[in-house]
Protein backbone atom coordinates (compact mmCIF):
# COMPACT_ATOMS: atom_id res chain seq x y z
CA UNK A 1 0.00 0.00 0.00
CA UNK A 2 1.28 3.44 -0.89
CA UNK A 3 1.30 6.30 1.61
CA UNK A 4 0.83 10.04 1.09
CA UNK A 5 1.39 12.27 4.12
CA UNK A 6 0.58 15.99 4.21
CA UNK A 7 2.27 18.08 6.93
CA UNK A 8 0.68 21.49 7.36
CA UNK A 9 1.54 24.39 9.62
CA UNK A 10 2.75 27.97 9.81
CA UNK A 11 6.42 28.95 9.78
CA UNK A 12 8.28 27.61 12.79
CA UNK A 13 5.92 24.73 13.56
CA UNK A 14 8.48 22.01 12.86
CA UNK A 15 7.24 20.73 9.51
CA UNK A 16 10.72 20.02 8.16
CA UNK A 17 11.79 18.31 11.38
CA UNK A 18 8.69 16.14 11.27
CA UNK A 19 9.43 15.28 7.64
CA UNK A 20 12.92 14.12 8.58
CA UNK A 21 11.48 11.95 11.34
CA UNK A 22 9.07 10.30 8.93
CA UNK A 23 11.80 9.76 6.35
CA UNK A 24 13.98 8.04 8.94
CA UNK A 25 11.25 5.49 9.65
CA UNK A 26 10.07 5.07 6.05
CA UNK A 27 11.23 2.57 3.45
CA UNK A 28 13.45 3.66 0.59
CA UNK A 29 11.75 5.39 -2.28
CA UNK A 30 9.95 8.14 -0.36
CA UNK A 31 9.47 11.30 -2.41
CA UNK A 32 9.46 14.58 -0.44
CA UNK A 33 7.67 17.61 -1.85
CA UNK A 34 8.35 20.93 -0.12
CA UNK A 35 6.11 23.85 -1.03
CA UNK A 36 8.94 26.31 -0.33
CA UNK A 37 11.12 24.49 -2.85
CA UNK A 38 8.31 24.56 -5.40
CA UNK A 39 7.88 28.30 -4.85
CA UNK A 40 11.60 28.81 -5.46
CA UNK A 41 11.44 26.73 -8.64
CA UNK A 42 8.44 28.66 -9.92
CA UNK A 43 10.38 31.89 -9.51
CA UNK A 44 12.72 30.52 -12.16
CA UNK A 45 10.03 29.87 -14.76
CA UNK A 46 7.24 32.39 -14.12
CA UNK A 47 7.30 36.10 -14.79
CA UNK A 48 7.60 38.19 -11.67
CA UNK A 49 5.26 40.86 -13.05
CA UNK A 50 2.51 38.27 -13.43
CA UNK A 51 3.11 36.39 -10.18
CA UNK A 52 4.67 38.91 -7.75
CA UNK A 53 3.34 37.06 -4.70
CA UNK A 54 5.80 34.23 -5.35
CA UNK A 55 8.63 36.61 -4.42
CA UNK A 56 7.14 37.32 -0.98
CA UNK A 57 7.18 35.30 2.21
CA UNK A 58 3.99 33.44 3.06
CA UNK A 59 3.50 35.72 6.06
CA UNK A 60 4.44 38.96 4.30
CA UNK A 61 2.49 39.18 1.04
CA UNK A 62 2.10 42.97 0.66
CA UNK A 63 0.17 43.10 -2.58
CA UNK A 64 -3.29 44.58 -2.90
CA UNK A 65 -6.28 42.43 -3.79
CA UNK A 66 -6.38 43.77 -7.36
CA UNK A 67 -2.82 42.68 -8.13
CA UNK A 68 -2.78 40.95 -11.54
CA UNK A 69 -1.93 37.32 -12.17
CA UNK A 70 -1.50 34.27 -9.98
CA UNK A 71 -5.09 33.11 -9.80
CA UNK A 72 -6.76 32.03 -6.59
CA UNK A 73 -7.60 28.69 -5.01
CA UNK A 74 -11.22 29.78 -4.99
CA UNK A 75 -13.73 32.39 -4.02
CA UNK A 76 -13.81 30.99 -0.49
CA UNK A 77 -10.27 32.13 0.31
CA UNK A 78 -11.72 34.00 3.26
CA UNK A 79 -11.49 37.52 4.60
CA UNK A 80 -8.21 38.91 5.84
CA UNK A 81 -6.87 37.75 9.17
CA UNK A 82 -5.35 40.62 11.16
CA UNK A 83 -1.85 41.15 9.78
CA UNK A 84 -2.36 38.88 6.76
CA UNK A 85 -3.43 39.62 3.20
CA UNK A 86 -5.42 36.40 2.67
CA UNK A 87 -6.17 37.13 -0.99
CA UNK A 88 -2.48 37.76 -1.70
CA UNK A 89 -1.49 34.60 0.17
CA UNK A 90 -4.10 32.67 -1.82
CA UNK A 91 -2.59 33.91 -5.07
CA UNK A 92 0.84 32.82 -3.87
CA UNK A 93 -0.52 29.38 -2.98
CA UNK A 94 -2.39 28.75 -6.25
CA UNK A 95 0.52 27.87 -8.60
CA UNK A 96 2.39 26.13 -5.79
CA UNK A 97 -0.58 23.87 -5.05
CA UNK A 98 -1.08 23.02 -8.72
CA UNK A 99 2.52 21.80 -8.71
CA UNK A 100 1.93 19.86 -5.47
CA UNK A 101 -0.99 18.01 -7.02
CA UNK A 102 1.08 17.15 -10.08
CA UNK A 103 4.01 16.02 -7.93
CA UNK A 104 1.86 13.72 -5.81
CA UNK A 105 0.29 12.22 -8.92
CA UNK A 106 3.76 11.59 -10.35
CA UNK A 107 4.99 9.96 -7.12
CA UNK A 108 2.03 7.60 -7.08
CA UNK A 109 2.52 6.73 -10.74
CA UNK A 110 6.15 5.87 -9.97
CA UNK A 111 5.11 3.66 -7.06
CA UNK A 112 6.64 5.95 -4.41
CA UNK A 113 5.33 6.95 -1.04
CA UNK A 114 5.13 10.73 -0.71
CA UNK A 115 5.54 13.32 2.05
CA UNK A 116 4.29 16.83 1.27
CA UNK A 117 5.17 19.62 3.68
CA UNK A 118 4.71 23.34 3.68
CA UNK A 119 2.87 26.43 4.79
CA UNK A 120 1.05 26.62 1.46
CA UNK A 121 -0.95 23.47 2.22
CA UNK A 122 -4.09 25.33 3.20
CA UNK A 123 -6.87 22.81 3.90
CA UNK A 124 -9.44 22.89 1.13
CA UNK A 125 -7.25 24.79 -1.33
CA UNK A 126 -5.77 21.68 -2.97
CA UNK A 127 -7.10 18.35 -4.18
CA UNK A 128 -6.22 15.07 -2.52
CA UNK A 129 -5.64 11.94 -4.55
CA UNK A 130 -8.54 9.49 -4.18
CA UNK A 131 -8.00 7.22 -1.19
CA UNK A 132 -8.56 3.52 -1.70
CA UNK A 133 -7.52 0.02 -0.77
CA UNK A 134 -4.07 0.62 -2.27
CA UNK A 135 -3.50 4.17 -0.94
CA UNK A 136 -3.37 5.49 2.60
CA UNK A 137 -3.57 9.27 3.13
CA UNK A 138 -2.76 11.11 6.35
CA UNK A 139 -2.87 14.83 7.10
CA UNK A 140 -1.27 16.54 10.08
CA UNK A 141 -1.70 20.15 11.16
CA UNK A 142 1.02 21.42 13.48
CA UNK A 143 -0.03 24.25 15.79
CA UNK A 144 1.98 26.33 18.28
CA UNK A 145 -0.55 27.61 20.81
CA UNK A 146 1.68 29.91 22.83
CA UNK A 147 3.33 32.93 21.19
CA UNK A 148 6.40 32.84 23.43
CA UNK A 149 6.84 29.16 22.63
CA UNK A 150 6.63 30.05 18.95
CA UNK A 151 9.36 32.66 19.40
CA UNK A 152 11.49 30.09 21.23
CA UNK A 153 11.13 27.68 18.32
CA UNK A 154 12.54 30.28 15.95
CA UNK A 155 15.44 30.95 18.33
CA UNK A 156 16.14 27.22 18.48
CA UNK A 157 16.08 27.01 14.69
CA UNK A 158 18.60 29.85 14.44
CA UNK A 159 20.98 27.86 16.64
CA UNK A 160 20.47 24.63 14.69
CA UNK A 161 21.14 26.40 11.38
CA UNK A 162 24.21 28.21 12.73
CA UNK A 163 22.59 31.60 12.24
CA UNK A 164 21.56 31.07 8.62
CA UNK A 165 17.91 31.57 9.57
CA UNK A 166 18.01 34.43 12.10
CA UNK A 167 15.16 34.46 14.58
CA UNK A 168 14.88 38.25 14.58
CA UNK A 169 13.26 38.25 11.13
CA UNK A 170 10.54 35.88 12.30
CA UNK A 171 10.10 37.56 15.67
CA UNK A 172 9.48 40.83 13.84
CA UNK A 173 6.72 39.18 11.79
CA UNK A 174 5.30 36.95 14.53
CA UNK A 175 1.80 38.49 14.34
CA UNK A 176 1.59 37.74 10.62
CA UNK A 177 2.99 34.24 11.09
CA UNK A 178 0.41 33.48 13.74
CA UNK A 179 -2.29 34.96 11.50
CA UNK A 180 -1.31 32.34 8.90
CA UNK A 181 -1.67 29.72 11.63
CA UNK A 182 -5.14 31.02 12.48
CA UNK A 183 -6.13 30.78 8.82
CA UNK A 184 -4.82 27.22 8.54
CA UNK A 185 -6.62 26.10 11.66
CA UNK A 186 -9.93 27.72 10.70
CA UNK A 187 -9.77 26.11 7.26
CA UNK A 188 -8.82 22.78 8.84
CA UNK A 189 -12.00 22.60 10.89
CA UNK A 190 -14.09 23.16 7.76
CA UNK A 191 -12.07 20.75 5.64
CA UNK A 192 -11.69 17.71 7.91
CA UNK A 193 -15.37 16.66 7.93
CA UNK A 194 -15.35 16.66 4.13
CA UNK A 195 -12.38 14.28 3.79
CA UNK A 196 -12.93 11.80 6.63
CA UNK A 197 -13.14 8.83 7.03
CA UNK A 198 -10.99 8.35 3.93
CA UNK A 199 -8.14 10.47 5.35
CA UNK A 200 -6.54 10.13 8.78
CA UNK A 201 -6.38 13.68 10.19
CA UNK A 202 -4.66 14.88 13.35
CA UNK A 203 -3.69 18.14 15.03
CA UNK A 204 -0.30 18.20 16.76
CA UNK A 205 0.35 20.88 19.37
CA UNK A 206 4.01 21.85 19.17
CA UNK A 207 6.16 22.98 22.10
CA UNK A 208 9.89 23.78 22.25
CA UNK A 209 12.07 20.81 23.10
CA UNK A 210 13.09 22.43 26.38
CA UNK A 211 9.44 22.72 27.56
Amino acid sequence: MQQVTYIMGASGSGKTTRTRELMASSPAGVMVISTDVIRAQLRGVLDRSGYPELWAESFDVPYANDCPGGGSPGADAGSDEPGLNVAGFARQCAPVLHAVEAGVAYALTEGCDCIVEGVHLVPGWFALPPAGDDLNITAELRVVRDEMAHRDLFADREKRTYGRRPAARYHEMIDNIRAVQTLLESRWHVWVPSVTPGVACSVVEVVPRSS
